[in-house]
């Protein structure tokens, strides 16, 4: 498989916890997984950039909780950064597949500004999936999405563990490597979202910790939560 191409089948699981629960969890885990080698300690800033097509099938799909269904994004960590990664979720009622497909920030650029072609220079398959996936369907950016995210992450568990917060948006401009970009907060910055990414069984000392929290309900996706938000603006 080329290197640059990922290819991941998981389960997911999405919560909001409290304040005191987010400093529990980040205290405990940090004695048991790896901080994400991304950013400062596993703290960094997430930009995202979702496309969805003319009659925002994605969106829908989301919102009536269609069992098979799927979304496009393009993602960065840093404004500054020099690549950024294309990935597709697949999910389906009982496992997520994810496809993700780094490229260069130069590409991105081309790919925001709808010339998809580019992920035709990527010499394998999943790069022509995801272009077919493009410009079959017509999908195109509609909104960003930019987060604080802390991550602790495990290979030897099939585990990834991440909490964001101040969530933000911005449908207009797309332009996520754009330093001066305008974000709108779209929820209190007291808000976290908890995410459970697992390809096996939980340890059970994970399991444990995270059981001794209160998890305060099933957080919806970012994608979902930012379009039902601004709603008014879709048909």
């Amino acid at each position: 498989m080329n290197k640059e191409v990922l290819k991941v089948t998981r389960s997911e699981e999405k919560y909001f916890i409290s304040i005191p629960d987010k400093y529990f969890l980040m205290k405990s885990l940090k004695n048991i997984l790896q901080e994400d080698s991304f950013g400062d300690h596993g703290f960094y800033k997430v930009r995202t950039l979702y496309f969805d097509n003319p009659t925002n099938k994605d969106y829908l799909d989301k919102v009536n909780n269609t069992p098979s269904r799927k979304g496009i994004r393009l993602r960065t960590y840093f404004p500054k950064s020099n690549f950024a990664k294309i990935e597709v979720k697949m999910k389906n009622p009982e496992i997520d597949n994810k496809i993700s497909l780094k490229i260069s920030q130069e590409d991105a650029k081309e790919i925001i500004n709808l010339n998809y072609d580019v992920l035709k220079n990527y010499s394998n398959k999943k790069a022509l999936e995801i272009y077919n996936i493009l410009t079959e369907e017509n999908y195109k950016p509609v909104i960003v999405i930019a987060y604080n995210r802390k991550a602790f992450d495990s290979r030897e568990y099939g585990l990834r563990i991440t909490i964001d917060n101040n969530l933000e948006y911005n449908n207009h401009n797309f332009d996520i490597f754009d330093p001066n970009l305008t974000l709108t907060p779209l929820c209190s910055f007291s808000e976290n979202i908890l995410e459970i990414k697992t390809e096996k069984i939980l340890p059970l000392n994970i399991q444990t910790i995270l059981d001794s929290i209160e998890k305060i309900d099933k957080a919806s996706s970012k994608y979902k939560r930012s379009r039902f938000f601004l709603n008014s603006s879709l048909f």
